[in-house]
Parts: structure tokens; C-alpha cells; sequence
């Protein structure tokens, strides 16, 4: 980002640019939407490692071991917890799309969790078909089935990708630029 700001801070030194109209104009839009372009890049700066991290931590799931199911379940409780931290953080991005994924897997997590807890709390290293524990571990496992994973929303992420696009404004500068130079 420094040696483009750096490259445009030189073009806007340009003679051309600060003579002539055609010129001047067209530099103008490509300097309102430079300003858009760098806000974007900042705000991806921010964004990507908190998604990076979140994701690392959310697809982590400790070893599983039928052997004590207790056990594994308050493994993956710990794990669901640092999952809805990150998701957390994410939810703090700029970038809106990125921010309410954030939120909702944060939700959604801490949703699971609390059913991951309820089952740790059972006797599943004992549980015997038809008993009580069984039917509440059934019954955990229909609401952990009920909970919705979230989805990031594209559309906006594209939406802002197109906002963020100078190829237009730079390409209309040179066009003018070329045909003053004729």
C-alpha cells in the first residue's frame, strides 16, 4: 500500500494533472476512489486474521475416544469456548459482512456449547439404551441438530470488492492523459 500511495502521490504531481481540466477531473475521481480502494485494503488487513484465527481454532476438534465419551465431550466444550472467543473477535472487524459472521458463529458456538456441557454432565461412559441418560443425550443431540451453522453473505463482500475497484477510474485517467499527450 506504501508504494502505491507513493506512485499516486507522484502522479499527482504531474503537470498534466494540475493544468490541465480533463486531466485534473479524471484524477480527482481516481483519487475518490483510491481513498476507497486503501480503506478496503486497511479494513481487509484487520479483517483477515481474525477470520484466519477464528477459522484455525473453530476446525480443531480434540481426538475422539468412544472410551470416555465424558471425557471428549468436556474436551470439545473447551474447545467450542475458544471457538466463540475468536468468533468474538471477529464480530469486532470493520468489514460488516465479516463483523455479523462473526457475531452469529459466536452464537451459534456458545449455542453448541451449552449443549456440549449439559452432555458432558451425563454418565456416558455407563449409558444404557433406554435409559434416562440416553433419552437426554437423544434429546441433546436432536438440539444440537436444530442449531444452524452460519454463513458468510458473499454478496456484500463482492458489493464491496466492486466499490473498491479503481480499474475504471485509473483506466480513464490514462486514456486522457494519452490522448493529451497525442
Amino acid at each position: 500500500m506504501k508504494t502505491f500511495k507513493q506512485d499516486s502521490d507522484k502522479l499527482a504531481a504531474m503537470k498534466a494533472v494540475k493544468k490541465d481540466k480533463d486531466v485534473k477531473e479524471k484524477y480527482e475521481t481516481f483519487e475518490r476512489d483510491r481513498a476507497k480502494y486503501e480503506r478496503y485494503m486497511n479494513d481487509l488487513a484487520q479483517t483477515m486474521p481474525a477470520l484466519m484465527k477464528m477459522t484455525h481454532t473453530c476446525t480443531k476438534l480434540p481426538k475422539f475416544d468412544s472410551a470416555d465419551m465424558s471425557s471428549y465431550y468436556r474436551d470439545l466444550s473447551k474447545a467450542l469456548e475458544s471457538c466463540a472467543a475468536d468468533a468474538g473477535d471477529l464480530a469486532k472487524v470493520p468489514i460488516k459482512s465479516y463483523a455479523e459472521y462473526g457475531a452469529d458463529m459466536q452464537e451459534s458456538v456458545s449455542r453448541k456449547k451449552d449443549i456440549v456441557d449439559q452432555m458432558a454432565n451425563l454418565n456416558l461412559n455407563d449409558i444404557e439404551y433406554g435409559s434416562a441418560d440416553y433419552e437426554k443425550l437423544q434429546d441433546l443431540h436432536a438440539k444440537m441438530s436444530d442449531i444452524d451453522s452460519p454463513t458468510l453473505d458473499q454478496s456484500d463482500l463482492q458489493k464491496a470488492a466492486k466499490e473498491a475497484d479503481l480499474s475504471g477510474s485509473l483506466k480513464d485517467l490514462e486514456t486522457t492523459l494519452s490522448e493529451k499527450i497525442k
